[in-house]
């Protein structure tokens, strides 16, 4: 027995053929939207449910931009849209914004239009941003691993540095060749140099930190 108080060295295969199947089912988790709460008069309630790998994957397909010259981009707002529309339930576990009902009486001709008609842009990315989370993509656990990369890995220092200074998205350097991220490492190289450079004179600042030396 451990601290925590589970069983140790238990086989992985003898627990998944001794498991209630029913505790794996999809993770999901209530979530009250305010604002509806205060237009209806009652707590409006919705189900955020994970959604299957499957569809997950999907979704991502439908959202990664590739154009002719093979650079990628990801439509963040579609992806956003349609993950919401797959994870959003009422509290039986119905996808609300794919209820027919809804759409007739909201003359919503898609779930993307009732959606639209239901939600603000920022209850959009809360919803989407709480999936994610259900479904695995714990935020926390992002955070930590980017501040482990920043420092130790070129290309995620380069997207820090350029987004912390400059306001660039790191997706843009995804859209990005081979060629044009070697001229962006060269850049920052040059930069830090540069930076480094006036800092032993006493006036310039670290290009991460924004303190000197």
């Amino acid at each position: 027995m451990s601290e925590n108080g589970l069983l140790k060295n238990i086989n992985i295969v003898d627990l998944l053929l001794n498991a209630d199947t029913e505790n794996l089912e999809r993770p999901s988790t209530i979530v009250e939207l305010k604002r509806l709460s205060t237009i209806f008069g009652q707590e409006f309630k919705v189900m955020c449910r994970a959604l299957t790998i499957s569809k997950d994957e999907e979704i991502q397909n439908t959202c990664l931009k590739i154009d002719e010259n093979m650079k990628t981009d990801i439509d963040l707002p579609e992806m956003q849209m349609l993950t919401i529309i797959e994870g959003v339930c009422d509290l039986d576990g119905k996808l609300l914004f794919k209820n027919k009902e809804l759409m007739d009486k909201f003359k919503a001709p898609t779930p993307k239009e009732l959606a639209r008609k239901l939600l603000l842009p920022g209850e959009i990315t809360n919803l989407y941003r709480i999936l994610q989370d259900v479904m695995g993509y714990g935020k926390n656990a992002v955070i930590e691993e980017v501040k482990k990369l920043i420092g130790t890995d070129t290309r995620t220092t380069i997207m820090y540095y350029y987004w912390k200074k400059k306001g660039i998205r790191p997706s843009l350097f995804y859209a990005m060749d081979k060629g044009e991220l070697k001229l962006i490492e060269a850049f920052f190289a040059l930069e830090i140099e540069e930076e480094v450079e006036k800092m032993k004179h006493g006036y310039g600042v670290c290009p991460l930190t924004g303190g000197g030396m």
